[in-house]
């Protein structure tokens, strides 16, 4: 089986050859999309979902860059792609803990300032986050089917995708295509969403304190999610939003690339 550390496996039209940063103490594999880098300060930043890598996006990172005309960076957080594993299991606290101690490590290590955040799922979430305590370093911020509190229904979707896992060789083989540690990245992600403590997690009130540019992209037949992530983000945060929905399910970057694109861009 082809393992994400094999530079033939991936498929990132217009990428950079993947680099490492350090960043709090992990060693964090990014690639660069789009123009250089050394001509832009204010850059967008990738924030993949809870088991996805820098490969994971194909090639969208490439299409942003394009349409954007700015450089994109794409990374893999800790666990994920072949970024160094995690030294502890995910607690319920870990998507903070990436929005406010590993995120801001990795901007600091290559020398960014300011940022526009792009998310999806897991990774909209951090962006949401950091945006809110962080507004002074973020541009603009776009959350793909983002999550701001444990709906019954994503739990329940996570649960069956984790059942999917175990039994469905063919799936536990592509999620293998993305990482050095498939298993670790998925079980990390799925056994903290289905921790019964999960259930009491909430940042809905933290959007109180989102006062940047943002855009909430979200699929109408989102089996991880619906669209009351949106309709919360919007009735508290401080800056009212923009909420596009797509037609489909929990990728509308990918089901409608050029809208969700277009509406990515238009918060620029």
């Amino acid at each position: 089986m082809k393992k994400a550390s094999e530079s033939g496996d991936r498929e990132r039209s217009g990428a950079s050859a993947s680099f490492y940063v350090d960043a709090a103490g992990a060693r964090i594999e990014c690639a660069w999309f789009g123009n250089d880098i050394r001509g832009e300060s204010e850059p967008i930043i990738l924030l993949h979902h809870g088991f996805g890598s820098v490969t994971d996006w194909r090639n969208f990172p490439a299409a942003l860059a394009r349409l954007s005309s700015r450089p994109v960076l794409a990374y893999s957080r800790r666990g994920c792609g072949i970024s160094s594993p995690r030294a502890e299991r995910h607690d319920l606290a870990y998507l903070r803990k990436e929005a406010l101690i590993y995120l801001p490590a990795l901007l600091d290590g290559l020398g960014i300032t300011r940022c526009h955040l792009v998310g999806h799922s897991d990774g909209a979430t951090i962006a949401l986050q950091f945006a809110t305590a962080v507004p002074h370093r973020s541009v603009s911020c776009a959350a793909i089917a983002p999550h701001v509190f444990a709906e019954r229904g994503t739990i329940s979707g996570v649960a069956a995708l984790r059942q999917r896992y175990v039994e469905d060789d063919s799936y536990r083989q592509r999620v293998a295509r993305w990482h050095k540690d498939g298993d670790g990245a998925f079980f990390g992600w799925a056994d903290v969403w289905l921790d019964a403590g999960f259930e009491q997690w909430s940042i809905v009130e933290e959007m109180r304190h989102l006062t940047v540019p943002t855009t909430i992209i979200q699929g109408n037949s989102d089996p991880f999610g619906s669209a009351i992530h949106a309709q919360l983000i919007d009735s508290h945060a401080a800056l009212q939003p923009q909420i596009v929905m797509i037609k489909g399910g929990h990728n509308p970057h990918v089901e409608d690339q050029a809208r969700a694109i277009e509406a990515i861009v238009k918060a620029f």
